[in-house]
């Protein structure tokens, strides 16, 4: 969408009947550009947005001090891309608002906080790497994980069980399974991981 706007109109020694056209035009583009996601002029609410559109910067704005910058810029995770919304303090700190992938091994962004969430189906001590598709590694940092283990077979364990996790980093954790039941011989666990 591309509107004329033409600059140093009126001009002071011409003829107000010569600059006319030229006005008109800056006068429709004024009120063409504000229509847009808005209520336009003469209508109730007008001037107050009835959309947002953004069109995605190619990298992040510097920030301003004392001032907050919203925008949204294409992200490409695990191959594919899409357009999501940030922020960027004062200070320049910077926090995704959006994008999720909502399937058994998936993550969500909610306020600038990232929460990934998978299933490991192994009893056998071993890692979890975050870039497994369609999770990634945290941009800044894993808060913390937490583990629920599932058994598979016909009888239910006669015992507990429980995931031991450490070396949690912004890539990945590593895991121990611990049980004082014989039973479990087959399974696994469930993992959530917090971070930003």
């Amino acid at each position: 969408m591309t509107f004329t706007y033409i600059d140093n109109i009126p001009n002071g020694p011409d003829n107000p009947s010569n600059d006319q056209p030229n006005m008109q035009i800056n006068t429709n583009s004024i009120s063409g550009i504000l229509g847009v996601d808005h209520v336009g002029f003469n209508l109730p609410n007008g001037g107050y947005h009835t959309i947002i559109h953004q069109v995605p910067l190619v990298s992040d704005p510097s920030p301003i001090a004392g001032i907050g910058q919203l925008y949204s810029k294409n992200v490409t995770i695990n191959a594919t891309t899409d357009t999501q919304l940030f922020y960027i303090t004062g200070l320049g700190g910077i926090s995704e608002l959006t994008g999720s992938s909502a399937t058994a091994n998936g993550f969500v962004w909610a306020g600038g906080i990232l929460f990934q969430w998978g299933k490991v189906n192994s009893i056998t001590d071993g890692s979890v790497s975050f870039n497994s598709s369609p999770n990634f590694n945290f941009p800044h940092g894993c808060f913390s994980v937490q583990t629920t283990p599932f058994w598979v077979g016909s009888s239910e364990p006669n015992g507990a069980a429980g995931i031991s996790v450490k070396n949690i980093s912004n890539t990945g954790f590593t895991w121990v399974f611990n049980t004082n039941s014989s039973q479990y011989t087959g399974g696994g666990f469930y993992w959530f991981a917090v971070g930003a």
